[in-house]
Formats: C-alpha cells, structure tokens, sequence
C-alpha cells in the first residue's frame, strides 16, 4: 500500500557516464584553473571576462563552460561575489529591455 515499499529507480549508464564525464571536467578544471593564488582585481577581471562571454558567447560550448568557471569563482572567491554584487544592477538594466520585448526565454 505505500509508496516507500516501491524500489528506487536505478541509474541509467547514460546519467552515471554523464555525472563521471562532468566530474571528470571538474577535476580538469580544478587542475588546470587553480585560482588559489589570485589577487583581487585578476578574479574581478576574470568574472568580467566570463560575464561578457555568457552575455555574448561565441558558441554555446563556450557559453557552458564560462558560466561553470564563474560559478567556481563564487562558490571559492568572496571578491568574486562581492564584484558581481557590485555589477549586478548594470546587468539587470541589461537584461530587461530584451525581456519586455522578447519575454523570458523557456531555457532560463
């Protein structure tokens, strides 16, 4: 009678290749971007960069990969969170013509 008696679903292989294949790049990209030792105004300048890449991305690959790196220098970096804190209003105003124009996109 209750649903805790059911089996949990088992993993496809494809989502435990996908999840090995994403930490696989995350340990490459722990190994090859070690920020450890930036200063303050490099993570602010990288941010910048990955920001303007994810707002304009020459491809989607490019895209996907930028926003992973900016999401690794905020979860290690409180200058990072700190300088998108700071720029954020200037994205927002950004973001908001093409919004009341265009609506929100169904991938955000």
């Amino acid at each position: 009678d209750s649903d805790s008696d059911e089996e949990p679903a088992a993993e496809t292989p494809q989502k435990n290749a996908k999840d090995e294949a994403e930490e696989d790049e995350n340990s490459m990209l722990d190994n090859d971007w070690d920020t450890s030792e930036w200063s303050m105004q490099e993570i602010e300048s990288a941010c910048s960069t990955l920001i303007t890449e994810c707002e304009s991305p020459s491809s989607e690959k490019r895209q996907q990969l930028s926003i992973r790196m900016l999401l690794r220098l905020l979860d290690r970096h409180q200058e990072a969170v700190a300088y998108v804190e700071k720029v954020s209003e200037s994205l927002l105003n950004k973001a908001f013509p093409a919004i009341l124009v265009d609506g929100i996109s169904e991938e955000a």
